[in-house]
């Protein structure tokens, strides 16, 4: 789920500041690419809502184990790194 988000974020980074160039070609800058996937703010995820911090830091800062229970995922064990 989290290579999933991750993967989209990186995708809409993209989208946002690629540049077609004439030939059909696209250039995507490094740095804008860097700052764009960092201004991540509010993306909706399957893992939930996505918000990068000042340091670019997009992690989710709590570590869960879940078991599924009668089909459903119930979580059983929540560390918060705050």
């Amino acid at each position: 789920a989290h290579a999933f988000d991750a993967t989209n974020m990186l995708l809409n980074a993209i989208e946002a500041v690629a540049v077609q160039n004439d030939d059909g070609s696209l250039t995507i800058g490094r740095q804008a690419l860097i700052d764009a996937v960092g201004a991540t703010s509010g993306m909706d995820g399957i893992t939930g809502t996505i918000t990068c911090d000042e340091n670019g830091d997009c992690a989710d800062p709590k570590i869960s184990v879940s078991q599924v229970q009668d089909g459903a995922f119930v979580a059983i064990w929540q560390y918060s790194v705050e």
